[in-house]
């Protein structure tokens, strides 16, 4: 698996994705790219600062200029910090997304437990525990 991080050189925001190969992570990226050439995504006008504030060197990345009651901002155009880096889930992150793609979600557990202890029917319980093994010896420690 293969996490990218996208940070934000100028506002110091960061988000970022998961992907389970590494060509599946540079499409995610070129699709990013490609919104941020037509004004949307990652390099749409990241911040505003005052011109007169605007230090010399983030002057190349003045998109454009608007005035606001008599004070002229200058928008700027984000720059960015892309990492991608091998990620491996936790074997807890790993089971409860099996234990989830099975059924075996954690209101489903509440629900066979309500049934099989206060309702006395074991039924759910049963299918769900036979489940949770599955997914155990799937996914051994």
């Amino acid at each position: 698996m293969k996490k990218v991080s996208v940070l934000n050189n100028i506002t110091s925001r960061s988000f970022g994705a998961i992907f389970d190969t590494i060509e599946d992570a540079n499409v995610w990226i070129a699709a990013m790219e490609a919104k941020a050439v037509n004004g949307k995504g990652w390099g749409y006008c990241a911040r505003q600062v005052i011109k007169s504030e605007l230090p010399a060197e983030l002057s190349s990345l003045v998109l454009s200029e608007e005035t606001i009651e008599d004070v002229v901002y200058s928008n700027l155009a984000a720059e960015y910090t892309i990492t991608i880096e091998d990620y491996t889930e936790s074997l807890d992150v790993r089971r409860q997304r099996e234990y989830d793609a099975q059924g075996a979600t954690n209101h489903e557990l509440i629900v066979a437990l309500w049934e099989k202890y206060i309702e006395d029917r074991a039924d759910s319980a049963t299918a769900l525990q036979a489940i949770r093994v599955a997914v155990k010896t799937a996914i051994p420690e």
